[in-house]
């Protein structure tokens, strides 16, 4: 037999719930700068890493690797 597991949503989790619920607009407004910014996040990582990548090969030719 299904087991049925009561879940009850809070902090966080119901603050987004409520907020997509009562104010969807505003809701939309706020996952699309979120995105936005996450976006920038990972663009700024990969350049991190792409400039790493570069020092680690000056690095390397330096020591004649």
């Amino acid at each position: 037999s299904a087991a049925i597991i009561g879940v009850r949503k809070a902090g966080l989790e119901r603050f987004l719930f409520r907020a997509a619920h009562d104010q969807p607009a505003a809701y939309g407004i706020a996952a699309l700068v979120a995105i936005h910014s996450l976006k920038a996040s990972v663009q700024t990582g990969i350049e991190t890493m792409r400039a790493f990548g570069a020092l680690c090969r000056i690095v390397a030719t330096r020591r004649g690797d």
